[in-house]
């Protein structure tokens, strides 16, 4: 993927990060390719699927605070600097950082970088580790800009496991 989306990869980035600031779990599913992957550095499991990456994420979310991501690029593929905030009037804090493989309109795969290695990253971005719960600047209210930060991850933030396993 080029440094810049270009319209039709927008779109479906734009619908990501909504889906994901939203909670809405069909939505974001509804942007995976059926034999998507997603992992999360450091941790060792991964699951390979759309109903698999479903059923995890339909876990994950039950109990989540609010979510703000922040488009930027990593290793020349769209991401996103997840902050997390357990409710309204607390500070966003610095969480994860997502990166996504496109393939034919469609996320093919979804890496995670978790805690504890994902908002050591921050800093690697430019980005700060916590923002005033005050802040604005979603796609919702047109802040969805796109930049190629130059930002290789080291393969070592990356664990492999073979064969694939998931749910």
């Amino acid at each position: 993927m080029a440094a810049s989306p270009n319209t039709a990869e927008r779109e479906l980035l734009d619908r990501y990060l909504q889906a994901w600031e939203s909670n809405d779990l069909d939505g974001f599913v509804a942007l995976l390719k059926e034999d998507a992957t997603y992992t999360m550095p450091p941790w060792l499991q991964w699951y390979a699927g759309r109903n698999a990456v479903r059923s995890f994420f339909a876990m994950a979310w039950r109990n989540r605070g609010d979510m703000l991501l922040l488009p930027t690029a990593a290793n020349r593929q769209p991401a996103f600097a997840m902050y997390t905030r357990p409710g309204a009037g607390e500070p966003w804090a610095a969480h994860a950082v997502h990166v996504l493989t496109l393939e034919q309109d469609l996320i093919s795969r979804l890496t995670l970088f978790v805690e504890p290695a994902g908002p050591s990253l921050f800093n690697d971005f430019g980005l700060p580790l916590v923002l005033p719960d005050t802040w604005r600047g979603s796609a919702a209210e047109g802040a969805s800009t796109w930049f190629d930060t130059g930002l290789e991850i080291p393969k070592d933030f990356y664990r492999t496991v073979d064969p694939p396993f998931g749910i």
